[in-house]
């Protein structure tokens, strides 16, 4: 399960979203200038006038996204690049999935209109004509995209150049190798050498490891191991999790959240404190069983290189944990973690984790 606020999950996949509240906060915040309008081109969506100011090509678990959108002034006012306006009524936009490969400089898409979603317009409705886009820019150092559009057909009429954001995926699709495997795995067996990663797909190196316990939706504790791919702002820095998140009154921010810092992470929970010598194992996947082992839980966070948007895996897993020592300060392990991304991310082999205090919140 792909879990987004912007989170994003990839429930097999996550793509990303965005969580907005409209409840007062206290916390005020600066308003920002208005963002620039994207270039788009002007035309009619199902005969009614159209003309988008925010243009997005977004990667994601499952394809490549473009979209146009007629944003209204607030959401304008406030979006982030990479952000893709949904929080009016009177948004109105048209979108198309392909495959990521398939959203290639210099070449043309051509595609149904029936193929493309809208808002604003009838769901049932399967416009006749067809639409082509071509890439002239994809560029994930600058995060632009630009191209042209032309789309005929049934009261769609929308042609001409247009440029905006595009927001790669950090996310590679691989095939399943070992030791990257769902069955389950013996902590006995697990190797002595240094830890190594694949996150969403991509050799990563760990650097930093916690454990502490953690409070839990239901009311219980956890016992938490966080992996980190890039060093916390202190040792014991609460993880980063989830997205932004904004609260408007009466149709102004007045505050908006984000993660303190922006770390990939594995996390890996326990039902007791870790001592030496326990050997633990636990495996949730297909057969949608009980989770009746000691690790009860595993996942992946991972913030896209945008900057804005962030996805979790947080379904299935197949881990198992060997604890060899255990001080006041710090707790030696060996551990391996499956998880059935896109990307088959992978824990495997030895570490240190830092011991925490308790996070009450």
């Amino acid at each position: 399960m792909l879990v987004v606020a912007l989170v994003a999950c990839k429930g097999g996949e996550k793509t990303a979203t965005t969580e907005t509240s409209r409840t007062k906060r206290t916390d005020e915040v600066a308003p920002r200038p208005a963002a620039p309008r994207h270039v788009a081109p002007k035309g009619t969506i199902a005969g009614k006038p159209f003309a988008p100011n925010v243009v997005v090509l977004v990667d994601g678990s499952d394809g490549g996204k473009l979209g146009l959108y007629a944003a209204s002034d607030e959401e304008l006012r406030d979006r982030h690049p990479c952000e893709e306006p949904m929080g009016s009524d009177s948004t109105f936009d048209i979108t198309k999935y392909a495959a990521i490969e398939d959203w290639k400089v210099g070449t043309t898409l051509i595609s149904e209109l029936g193929n493309w979603g809208a808002t604003g317009v009838d769901g049932n409705a399967k416009p006749k004509g067809s639409a082509k886009v071509t890439l002239t820019k994809k560029d994930p150092k600058t995060f632009k995209v630009a191209g042209t559009i032309e789309i005929a057909g049934d009261g769609w009429s929308l042609s001409g150049p247009f440029e905006g954001d595009y927001c790669p995926t950090k996310s590679v699709k691989r095939e399943a190798t070992p030791p990257w495997t769902m069955a389950p795995v013996a902590a006995a067996d697990l190797p002595t050498t240094p830890l190594e990663a694949i996150v969403a797909g991509v050799p990563t190196k760990i650097v930093h490891v916690t454990v502490r316990e953690v409070p839990y939706y239901d009311h219980t504790t956890r016992q938490r191991f966080v992996f980190y791919t890039a060093t916390p702002p202190e040792p014991c820095s609460a993880r980063p999790e989830g997205g932004h998140s904004r609260s408007y009154s009466h149709g102004e921010l007045i505050a908006e959240d984000k993660p303190a810092f922006q770390a990939d992470s594995f996390s890996l929970d326990l039902t007791a404190v870790p001592t030496a010598g326990a050997a633990l194992a636990g495996n949730n996947h297909s057969d949608h069983g009980e989770k009746r082992d000691q690790i009860i839980d595993a996942d992946l966070q991972v913030f896209e290189p945008d900057g804005y948007r962030g996805w979790r895996y947080a379904q299935y897993y197949s881990a198992a944990l060997a604890v060899d020592a255990v001080t006041d300060r710090e707790v030696r392990a060996r551990v391996q973690l499956s998880l059935p991304d896109e990307g088959k991310s992978l824990l495997l082999g030895s570490f240190t984790a830092t011991r925490c205090p308790a996070q009450t919140d």
